[in-house]
């Protein structure tokens, strides 16, 4: 399960969880749920409803499995959109609806005589779509043995896709595995389908008129403030200094007085760097000086330098101004 347990970066797939929600509400608080089962006979034998076959997939029957649906998307439609990106999402969301339908229509014409008669109100299709990407892009967290069986974090939504399926036997059956089916194909590239992209003027259509709707918000980044007790690592030259101490351009550090005078509190991190750059500004200044000079650094040299880097041995310092003296730059 992602960790980020939010819509963040996932505007698709709000969308798709709260539009579904709504219309089931409001198909079941007007009795209008009826019309988004799709029966053989009489409706479309008979009546020609042919709408029936799209509008099937926005609404459920009952409340039960909106429930069971709505859980099942949070927990996968989320991370596959954010791995896809919202644009390449919905044109896969697209393109299994498109598969679906026609899928399921052959299989309703063909499986009269075997029992399957009506394909059930909901996006049962679409959710065993979305599901079978999550389980080939998003790997487990965790992998457990107990008694010799195997289990992942994906059990969870394995549990609740076989409550889903198994609600209105054998027609969810069918349906499900046709979904699961078009993704196949879908990730198979079959007939160029991952190359399908919706219009960009649609996008923006749908950007404009859906965003102010659904409140989207970007996702989660990490601050790349550098905080107390955790230092970024850094790379470091042979002689393990710092990489590019010597003839670096560098931002003149904030003196402590000067942020003493003004009450500014720096961050440990923050202030750690000042120095840095500060000792490495003072072996720069002390490299120049003796250039061209003499070969050996002076004591005062190296006792400067070893007082910046504490940490080093005095004949690792007298090596790096010795290198910085005959070459230029260490490393």
């Amino acid at each position: 399960m992602d960790t980020l347990i939010s819509f963040a970066g996932a505007p698709v797939s709000k969308g798709l969880i709260l539009g579904v929600g709504l219309l089931t509400v409001l198909a079941a608080a007007s009795s209008r749920a009826y019309l988004f089962d799709v029966p053989l006979s009489p409706h479309l034998s008979r009546d020609h409803q042919l709408w029936r076959l799209a509008a099937h997939h926005f609404a459920f029957a009952n409340s039960s499995e909106l429930f069971l649906a709505t859980v099942l998307l949070f927990n996968t439609s989320i991370p596959v959109e954010r791995t896809f990106g919202s644009r390449k999402y919905g044109s896969f969301l697209v393109v299994v609806l498109g598969l679906a339908t026609l899928m399921e229509t052959l299989a309703l014409l063909l499986g009269s005589r075997f029992g399957f008669t009506k394909i059930p109100a909901g996006p049962f299709a679409v959710s065993f779509a979305i599901l079978y990407q999550y389980t080939r892009l998003v790997p487990s967290s965790f992998h457990w043995k107990v008694f010799g069986i195997e289990i992942t974090s994906n059990l969870g939504q394995y549990f609740i896709a076989s409550q889903l399926i198994s609600s209105q036997p054998p027609s969810t059956i069918i349906v499900s595995l046709i979904g699961a089916f078009s993704s196949y194909l879908y990730r198979s590239d079959f007939l160029s389908l991952r190359q399908y992209r919706l219009s960009p003027r649609l996008t923006l259509l749908f950007v404009r008129f859906f965003s102010p709707l659904l409140g989207v918000t970007s996702t989660p980044r990490r601050s790349n403030v550098a905080t107390y007790g955790h230092v970024e690592p850094r790379a470091t030259n042979s002689l393990g200094f710092p990489s590019a101490t010597f003839g670096a351009t560098r931002v003149a550090p904030v003196p402590a007085a000067a942020a003493a005078t003004t009450g500014v509190t720096m961050n440990p991190g923050t202030a750690a760097a000042q120095r840095r750059a500060q000792g490495q500004a003072i072996v720069q200044q002390l490299t120049t000086s003796f250039a061209g000079a003499q070969r050996s650094p002076t004591e005062e040299q190296i006792t400067h330098l070893t007082a910046m880097f504490p940490d080093r041995s005095r004949e690792v310092v007298i090596a790096a101004l010795q290198s910085a003296r005959c070459g230029g730059s260490v490393g």
